[in-house]
């Protein structure tokens, strides 16, 4: 039987299907086709790494920000007022007449914001203020004290704890730092104790009287402060991160606490008024030179406010990005109706030149402080 090949073949007698040629082509078109959806999520997965690490600096350094400026309200909150912003030589009786007590300067004891300048590096920028039942309200004492180191006669002891701090001060502008052990409210006049048995009063209340302490007379006045709240804030250079270190009542934590990360630079500068009795700040300036880098009593009552620029970087490299030194202010000279300032800027190291990198300012106004003066 004779068998019909012809609906087999083509109208021009080639057998229907691929050859090599044409199979190697669609391998080829396939394989670029493959290549180009790989080469594309490839650059969409980096676009959105990169997207998502912007998007995590960002959010870094505004909770970084965030902090500090929590922080910077509260500042001298409860126990700056004017005569202890005044203080000129305050004393403690762990100190005498030494500069510090467990790493913190006694003549900052009655400062709500120092900031410690970092040089070429980052700013160190501590805060502190109280919490007691009194904030900011001094008593009058009720008598005059029979030594530097006895009882304290008092017209009032409301709002008074035992075991909290309290600062003594005068009109000669001297101010003494010691805890309250007992609070007799039924003697004439009321007697603040401070007893050195009650634990760990030694490290406030000596037996006998330190250099440089003196005996404060009816004209001066106790401040009660409850607990005394020191944080200090910096960058660690290694960890890339904001860090804090608390201190309560002269008592620092025995190392800093990391907060947030990706934080590279922190930069700090005083808004300074032209006198203490002006509000209006006239000029930024950095914490260096003999004028503030230890601010005398009279120029602390000139600060007003602070400003922060934070740097944050990300985790992620931008081939396509290299970063060069980035403005945190400008340089500008004061003139009637216009803010001086110290310019700044930061420059990232090269081994982050690939990294993006955001800036957050922020200008706090110091209130406490203002209020204290007022």
């Amino acid at each position: 039987m004779k068998t019909n090949f012809q609906h087999l073949r083509g109208s021009r007698g080639r057998s229907l299907g691929f050859g090599l040629v044409e199979l190697m082509v669609a391998i080829m078109i396939s394989s670029l086709t493959v290549l180009a959806i790989v080469q594309m999520m490839g650059t969409y997965g980096r676009q959105e790494r990169l997207g998502g690490s912007v998007n995590e600096t960002q959010n870094n350094a505004l909770q970084a920000l965030n902090i500090l400026a929590a922080d910077a309200r509260e500042a001298g909150y409860g126990y700056v007022t004017t005569e202890l912003q005044d203080c000129t030589n305050p004393v403690t009786a762990s100190a005498g007449v030494v500069a510090s007590v467990n790493g913190i300067a006694v003549n900052a004891l009655t400062t709500a914001v120092d900031i410690v300048d970092g040089d070429s590096g980052p700013d160190e920028v501590s805060f502190r203020f109280a919490k007691g039942l009194r904030p900011g309200a001094p008593i009058t004492l009720g008598g005059t004290m029979a030594s530097p180191v006895a009882d304290v006669p008092v017209t009032s002891t409301f709002g008074v704890q035992v075991g909290q701090l309290a600062i003594l001060s005068n009109t000669a502008k001297q101010c003494t730092l010691f805890q309250v052990t007992g609070v007799n409210s039924a003697s004439t006049p009321k007697i603040l104790e401070t007893a050195t048995a009650v634990a760990p009063a030694t490290i406030y209340n000596p037996s006998s009287a330190p250099t440089g302490w003196v005996s404060y007379s009816s004209s001066g006045k106790v401040h009660p402060v409850g607990t005394l709240i020191q944080r200090t804030y910096s960058v660690s250079n290694t960890a890339k991160a904001l860090q804090m270190i608390e201190s309560v009542n002269l008592f620092g934590g025995a190392s800093a606490e990391l907060l947030v990360d990706g934080i590279v630079d922190m930069q700090a500068q005083y808004g300074i008024a032209d006198t203490a009795a002006s509000e209006s700040v006239t000029q930024w300036v950095s914490a260096t030179g003999t004028t503030w880098a230890a601010p005398t009593a009279a120029n602390r009552k000139r600060i007003k406010a602070i400003r922060f620029a934070i740097v944050a970087r990300s985790k992620v490299e931008d081939s396509a990005h290299t970063a060069g030194a980035i403005a945190l202010w400008p340089t500008v000279s004061a003139a009637t109706n216009t803010q001086g300032s110290e310019g700044q800027t930061y420059t990232p190291p090269n081994s982050d030149r690939k990294m993006r990198h955001r800036v957050l300012r922020a200008v706090i106004p110091l209130k406490n402080l203002q209020w204290g003066t007022s």
